[in-house]
């Protein structure tokens, strides 16, 4: 595991990420958004456990599309 002090990537890291095609990191960036929307949604079900799924697939679509950094 990478040590959370340093959020540096490992330098191997970078010659991986320049030898992928546009279309790999594409699909690797596709992957990560849907794990992070079913990480989001258990987060939004365990926290409003009395919400259907239409209420909470609504409150997911709000955070991402008024997400800020």
């Amino acid at each position: 595991m990478q040590n959370q002090e340093n959020d540096e990537a490992h330098p191997y890291q970078y010659e991986i990420w320049k030898k992928m095609s546009a279309d790999e990191k594409y699909q690797l960036f596709e992957g990560l958004m849907s794990d992070i929307r079913i990480i989001k949604t258990a987060a939004v079900k365990e926290a409003n456990p009395a919400w259907g799924d239409e209420e909470v697939d609504r409150e997911v679509a709000n955070i991402f599309l008024y997400a800020r950094t």
